[in-house]
């Protein structure tokens, strides 16, 4: 009899086996890894950027507007609003916000190019260092109210510069003349297609400050 019991607890253990192995064999856990989406340069779910909705949309519109969209979305992904006249992108680490707008600024600092691509950090700026920060670069736009600082170009890397700039001056660690000439050096190299610091990236945290709703004047 004890021989008969040894008998049927191995035949159950093996069942057992058998079930465990094969429920572990048909789970789905290797599926979910396979279509988890892959991540692209700026944190979005790498698309097929060929089939944008947004690129089809703005196909009339001029050659470097176009072709930057191109980049962003395949860097950020689909915008979340696209109108007759401009893009808007929301939230993209470090930026609050990404604009590309159809109809370009011309703008001769440091060389003749064209304004079109706007973007803005949250940034506040107190009073006296609005006159410096124009002189610099005309292209900087300061919002105090909401507390934004905010620069135009044609490409990202310049509006990394622009921007870097702009705090080492409200910093006090570059004077406008200084600024202006250490940007037209970084734009030449940015025009060879060396990337430095000052054009891959910010040197700071934005964030600083708050929005400044000022007093009532009654």
């Amino acid at each position: 009899m004890k021989k008969e019991s040894t008998f049927w607890i191995a035949v159950l253990t093996f069942l057992t086996g058998v079930v465990v192995g094969w429920a572990i064999f048909i789970s789905p856990v290797s599926t979910e890894i396979e279509t988890r989406p892959q991540v692209g340069i700026g944190g979005a779910p790498e698309i097929d950027v060929k089939q944008s909705s947004a690129l089809e949309m703005i196909k009339n519109w001029g050659e470097m507007q176009h072709s930057t969209t191109k980049l962003l979305i395949k860097k950020y992904g689909e915008p979340d609003e696209v109108t007759p006249s401009k893009i808007v992108w929301y939230d993209n680490q470090p930026w609050k916000r990404i604009i590309v707008y159809r109809d370009a600024i011309q703008h001769n600092f440091p060389s003749p190019h064209l304004d079109f691509l706007e973007q803005t950090i949250e940034y506040s700026v107190t009073e006296d260092k609005f006159d410096e920060l124009a002189m610099f670069n005309g292209s900087i736009i300061i919002d105090k109210t909401s507390g934004e600082l905010l620069t135009r170009s044609d490409k990202e890397e310049a509006n990394y510069l622009a921007l870097n700039l702009a705090d080492e001056i409200i910093k006090e660690k570059k004077n406008v003349e200084e600024a202006r000439n250490f940007y037209t050096d970084q734009n030449q190299k940015l025009i060879g297609g060396e990337i430095t610091e000052y054009t891959q990236g910010l040197l700071f945290l934005p964030g600083v400050g708050a929005p400044d709703s000022d007093m009532p004047h009654l």
